[in-house]
C-alpha cells in the first residue's frame, strides 16, 4: 500500500505492507496510490502528529533490509532522542566502527525510512547540518528546528 502525505517539508510517499512501514520518500508522479489500510492510516496519523509537534516517539512497526552494517547504523539512529543530534563520528563509535565515518554517512543516506529512523538528527562533525534525502538540507533544518521548538531541550553540545 502506498499513501501520500502532505507535510510542511513536502509531499511524501509512504509505503506499507503487512502492517509494516517499509519506506518514506519524496512523492513521484509515477507513484501508484492505493487504499490505506487501518494500520497504514494509524502510521499516517502518527506522522501527522509528529509534524504538528504532538508526537515524539513513533509506535509504527518498521521493516527494513540492508547490509548488517547499514542495519546497525539505522538501529543506532533510532536511539537518538527527539530534539537532539549526533555526529556521523558519534554514530560510528556507537556501532563499534569509530574509523568508518564515511561508511556511516553512506548508510545514513540510504536510510529507507527517514523521519521514523531519524537520520535528520545526524549532523556533520563540524556542526554543519549536512544533506538530507528528503528535499535537501532545508527540510532537515525544518525538522530539527521543529523538534527543538517542541521538546524544550537544547542540542547536544560537543
Amino acid at each position: 500500500m502506498t499513501a501520500v502525505l502532505e507535510t510542511p517539508i513536502g509531499r511524501l510517499s509512504v509505503v506499507f505492507a503487512d502492517g509494516y512501514l517499509l519506506s518514506i520518500r519524496e512523492y513521484r508522479k509515477t507513484d501508484v496510490i492505493t487504499e490505506t489500510t487501518e494500520s497504514g492510516q494509524e502510521a499516517l496519523n502518527e506522522l501527522e502528529e509528529y509534524f504538528c509537534g504532538k508526537r515524539k516517539i513513533f509506535q509504527i512497526p518498521v521493516l527494513f533490509h540492508g547490509t548488517p552494517f547499514q542495519e546497525s547504523v539505522w538501529n543506532a539512529l533510532m536511539t537518538i532522542p527527539y530534539g537532539e543530534t549526533r555526529s556521523y563520528g558519534d554514530i560510528a563509535k556507537m556501532i563499534g566502527h569509530s574509523k568508518a565515518v564515511r561508511a556511516v554517512g553512506t548508510a545514513v543516506g540510504h536510510n529507507p525510512i527517514p523521519i521514523i529512523i531519524p537520520c535528520h538528527r545526524v549532523i556533520r562533525n563540524d556542526g554543519r547540518i549536512g544533506n538530507f534525502s528528503l528535499f535537501g538540507p532545508e527540510a532537515k533544518k525544518w525538522l530539527l528546528d521543529n523538534e527543538r521548538a517542541t521538546c524544550h531541550c537544547s542540542p547536544k553540545q560537543e
